[in-house]
């Protein structure tokens, strides 16, 4: 699964309209509970856990990706 299908699915927006360097607060509907549940959503996709004080420094979609990748 792609990490931007899942932004895009949970914030209602088209795959199109989100890009990697994205800031999350630029994607309409994002908010600190869309923000955890995606991280949720992709700890369990990825089978990966994303340490809790890295979640908070994860600002773009492009850092998201990196994390995601850097903990599969």
């Amino acid at each position: 699964m792609d990490v931007i299908k899942i932004i895009a699915e949970y914030t209602e927006n088209e795959e199109q309209a989100i890009t990697r360097d994205m800031q999350f607060k630029a994607i309409p509907n994002w908010d600190s509970l869309t923000h955890v549940q995606i991280i949720s959503e992709l700890e369990d996709i990825f089978h990966i856990s994303i340490p809790i004080e890295k979640i908070g420094s994860i600002n773009t979609v492009g850092e998201l990706m990196e994390t995601v990748e850097r903990f599969s």
